[in-house]
């Protein structure tokens, strides 16, 4: 894991995220592992993935292509804990593993700093009508 050297848009500008959020168009037929791969080629380095659950499907896409892998930007990683096991590493810890380990520039997002933050208001309903994925995280 590298340490990141981009910037996040300041909380206090949530209309800076969504501006930039592209609308992926209906979900995908294809398999999660497929997406991603697809995601990696059309978006390249501007691809900034938030994992919020297991790291199975993101482990099987760098097994898969690391060569397509490479070209993300950033893997935002919620999971791990500092003080006890947690969900997400701990249902599949050889892809927790593997994908903390691997090449892709990760930033950890642990469970305690998960605890604390807050989204600022009326961000979550921005989300809605930026597609169904961002809908889906919105509800």
């Amino acid at each position: 894991m590298s340490p990141w050297s981009g910037k996040l848009p300041s909380p206090a500008q949530p209309s800076s995220i969504l501006q930039n959020l592209p609308d992926m168009g209906p979900l995908s037929p294809d398999n999660a592992v497929d997406f991603i791969l697809s995601a990696a080629n059309q978006f390249g380095p501007s691809l900034t993935i938030l994992a919020t659950g297991p790291l199975t499907n993101i482990a099987k896409a760098v097994q898969r292509s690391p060569d397509d892998m490479r070209k993300v930007g950033h893997l935002l990683v919620v999971g791990g804990a500092f003080k006890t096991g947690e969900f997400n590493f701990r249902s599949d810890p050889k892809a927790a593993g593997l994908t903390i380990n691997s090449f892709l520039n990760t930033i950890l997002i642990p469970l305690e700093t998960c605890e604390q933050a807050k989204s600022p208001p009326g961000f979550l309903a921005g989300l809605r009508d930026k597609g169904p994925f961002a809908r889906f995280y919105s509800d």
